[in-house]
């Protein structure tokens, strides 16, 4: 959970134990984050995550 200068909710996220991201429910994304299950940096173009030298997809759970 991600909260704005003005302390309202502006991101939350929930993740099965593998890490795909499950709908956030009541909550409007106003600042969008990179930074996804664990702390890996999301690839916008893939949809992986970045794993500090490997990447990881949370679908399969696997590297």
């Amino acid at each position: 959970m991600f909260r704005s200068d003005n302390n309202t909710v502006c991101f939350d996220s929930d993740y099965t134990p593998f890490g795909t991201e499950l709908p956030a429910s009541g909550v409007t994304v106003t600042c969008p984050q990179n930074y996804k299950f664990g702390g890996y940096e999301r690839d916008a173009e893939t949809g992986l995550d970045y794993a500090t030298f490997r990447y990881y997809n949370s679908q399969l759970g696997r590297f």
